[in-house]
């Protein structure tokens, strides 16, 4: 009971007044050992004020509501409708309330995967994109939640009418748009806030460098499916790719478009500086991906 009223951010003064009410509680219950337990509770008493007095103990190194509303209104600053995935220090993800918010879709749905050689096995096994991993998993037939194992010759999985592109840097894509060159989208969970114990020390992972490469964006101090000493903020966010004929990657940039249609590099400039077009929003990016294989149809 104490361990989960401190998990849930008590106050440390009502932490104090609860452990010394059950001190002299205690005592009243065990008269016939009174000598015994007034020296006991004579040093548990001081124990408790040290504690109290000093900040000392696992309990009071911070204050982990006010950190949390802290950093929780700094992160829906701009948009308070983003939720904010909070994982406590030396906590489990299977232990938060929202591990289930880690998928893409409700439910595992039946899906298939295609290989490179684009060998599909009639089989369809149950199937999920988890955000937090940044993988495909899939119920076994024990029942048990796997891992669709990454290989360079996996490249699709069609799961309930939606397809995602598997790339071995980049992991898996989903395709909102096909055409020659197709648009896609890579979900995540991305860390916003690490808070070191004890201290409370606070630090915004816009601080680091991220490329786009999965390599980079599991860092030693987000080891995903381990505990740590570090409160950990994440958001969900996405990135978008351009994926080539050739099935070749690319960060949605102007200097990747231009690479993929050399060929109308004037036009595709004029429509981007006419058009304003934002390379981190989905309808600007469809808009501008119509308007560029429109171009290349015309060859």
């Amino acid at each position: 009971m104490l361990t989960k009223w401190i998990r849930n951010g008590a106050d440390k003064e009502d932490i104090f007044l609860f452990l010394l009410s059950a001190t002299y509680t205690l005592a009243l219950r065990a008269s016939l050992q009174a000598r015994l337990v007034n020296s006991l509770m004579r040093l548990l008493t001081a124990f408790i004020l040290t504690i109290y007095l000093t900040g000392m103990g696992p309990f009071l190194n911070y204050d982990c509501r006010a950190q949390s509303r802290t950093i929780i209104e700094s992160l829906n600053k701009f948009d308070s409708s983003r939720t904010v995935f909070y994982l406590p220090a030396n906590t489990r993800l299977d232990e938060v309330l929202w591990r289930d918010s880690v998928y893409r879709f409700p439910s595992f749905e039946f899906g298939r995967v295609t290989f490179a050689t684009s060998y599909s096995p009639q089989e369809q096994i149950r199937m999920n994109y988890n955000f937090y991993y940044m993988q495909m998993d899939f119920i076994s037939e024990d029942g048990d939640t796997l891992q669709v194992t990454p290989s360079k010759e996996l490249k699709l999985v069609s799961i309930s009418g939606h397809l995602f592109y598997y790339d071995q840097k980049v992991g898996y894509i989903e395709v909102i748009q096909q055409f020659p060159v197709a648009l896609g989208v890579r979900n995540m969970m991305k860390p916003q806030y690490f808070a070191y114990l004890p201290g409370g020390t606070v630090k915004k992972t816009s601080d680091y460098r991220y490329d786009y490469r999965l390599v980079s964006l599991f860092s030693d101090e987000d080891p995903r499916g381990t505990t740590t000493t570090l409160d950990r903020y994440y958001l969900k966010e996405y990135d978008y790719f351009f994926i080539g004929k050739d099935n070749q990657v690319y960060k949605a940039t102007p200097a990747a478009v231009f690479k993929l249609f050399r060929e109308h590099k004037k036009a595709v400039k004029i429509y981007i500086d006419e058009h304003n077009v934002d390379f981190e929003k989905k309808e600007h990016l469809m808009n501008l991906l119509i308007f560029c294989n429109g171009l290349r149809d015309k060859i």
